[in-house]
């Protein structure tokens, strides 16, 4: 939780509805964070991530339009 809140006050900022600094490697080294602890959060929940990933990208392909 505490990347995510990390990750979304980066986000604020970069976009101008909050105040402070930022880098793009920042934001990069926080979502590889992001990412490894969804990783870890599958392995905890016994989610074979890489098969729901296969199913959610072959559900969002069939029901998104063709220009996103």
């Amino acid at each position: 939780m505490e990347e995510l809140g990390e990750l979304s006050s980066l986000l604020l900022v970069r976009e101008g509805f909050k105040y402070g600094s930022f880098n793009d490697s920042k934001i990069e080294y926080v979502l590889a964070e992001v990412l490894f602890e969804v990783f870890k959060l599958a392995e905890d929940c016994n989610v074979d991530l890489e098969r729901v990933f296969i199913k959610a990208l072959e559900k969002w392909r069939t029901e998104k339009p063709r220009w996103i």
